[in-house]
């Protein structure tokens, strides 16, 4: 009625946004799957379900139980919302931690690791994404990253990240490969300029196309890409 995706399939349930688990939004926790991302009213379904729950978590400034507040933060990178993502991080990372590194299930309270994992699985995820035939990089990046740097993240395909550093518009990129293959590198934007920095010159594949190139990898050897975005 509201148009979020419904938590349950019978009508004798209503939803609760204040309840802080979100497992009905489970397709998102882990990329944007086809059937969504082709499907403009699914997909603004799900966005409303994550920001009614975010607007409880805004009010009480992230909440009870940290997790809850993981699996929004995944939804919404997955969904290319910055600033949700970004919003969820700020939150995680100022009051659900210990001097001793140790980590809460409420801000500053009961002894709970969930964040061990589950902040560093956000923000990989706001950096760079994957699935066998291509790797997006930034795509979800908040304009409070105006630059930065992270290394060593495994995609799909059997393909490692070494480095991803970012200026503005300017984007370096090692990958090294496991097998020699062919996959698309993808930006939020669009490419304006694409070269080799290190590596084989052949690792360009083709001329630029919109938001994505087709790079070769070959196997066993880092190659560095240098991206100018529009």
């Amino acid at each position: 009625e509201d148009g979020a995706l419904k938590e349950w399939t019978t009508p004798l349930l209503k939803d609760n946004y204040t309840h802080r688990h979100c497992s009905h939004l489970y397709a998102l926790f882990n990329g944007l799957p086809d059937e969504i991302a082709t499907n403009a009213p699914l997909r603004k379904a799900f966005h409303v379900a994550a920001e009614k729950r975010m607007e409880i978590r805004r009010r009480e400034n992230g909440g009870e139980m940290a997790f809850g507040l993981v699996q929004l933060g995944l939804c919404a990178s997955s969904l290319r919302d910055a600033q949700m993502s970004h919003d969820v991080v700020d939150w995680l990372a100022n009051n659900y931690w210990n001097p001793n590194l140790v980590t809460t299930h409420n801000p500053k309270s009961l002894f709970n690791t969930d964040l061990c994992g589950g902040l560093p699985a956000i923000i990989i995820k706001m950096l760079v994404d994957s699935q066998p035939g291509w790797i997006e990089l930034l795509p979800a990046l908040p304009k409070q990253w105006p630059q930065g740097a992270i290394e060593g993240i495994r995609c799909r395909g059997q393909i490692e990240l070494r480095r991803l550093a970012w200026d503005g518009n300017r984007i370096c990129v090692t990958l090294r490969s496991d097998v020699a293959q062919k996959t698309r590198l993808k930006v939020a934007g669009e490419i304006q300029t694409i070269e080799v920095k290190e590596g084989p010159r052949s690792a360009i594949d083709s001329a630029t196309a919109g938001d994505a190139q087709l790079v070769r990898l070959p196997a066993g050897r880092e190659v560095t890409f240098s991206i100018i975005r529009k």
